[in-house]
């Protein structure tokens, strides 16, 4: 898919710079939109094919051609993860680290109290 993409942007500057595609700078159409696949894009239909389709969009020197393909969703993996033991001890052990954190922080935020200075 990347080289696709890739070849097609390659493809969309040299097409802008033909004779072809300057002939279209001056074409402008705010409400032009293009379907592929059953979703709508805007712009004017500059080239398509059954898995694809090029938009222009933007008027001036605002202006873009756009490449829209939908992607295909990627099929689940064949295999399964492998199920992970769990070390009921380390579990433990973590709790407890956890416990004492909490209880440092919570020490550490109550202030200290201070004494008065002791008079000569």
């Amino acid at each position: 898919m990347l080289d696709e993409g890739v070849r097609q942007s390659v493809d969309m500057l040299v097409f802008d710079f033909s004779a072809e595609g300057r002939a279209q700078w001056e074409n402008y159409d705010r409400k032009a939109s293009v379907r592929l696949a059953g979703r709508t894009y805007p712009g004017l239909k500059v080239r398509e094919a059954p898995e694809w389709v090029w938009t222009r969009v933007g008027k001036g020197w605002m202006q873009a051609l756009n490449g829209h393909r939908i992607a295909a969703a990627l099929p689940a993996p064949a295999v399964a993860a492998p199920a992970v033991a769990v070390n009921a001890a380390a579990v433990e052990a973590a709790a407890v680290e956890a416990a004492a954190v909490e209880a440092a922080a919570v020490e550490a935020a109550v202030p200290m109290k201070t004494e008065a200075p002791a008079t000569p």
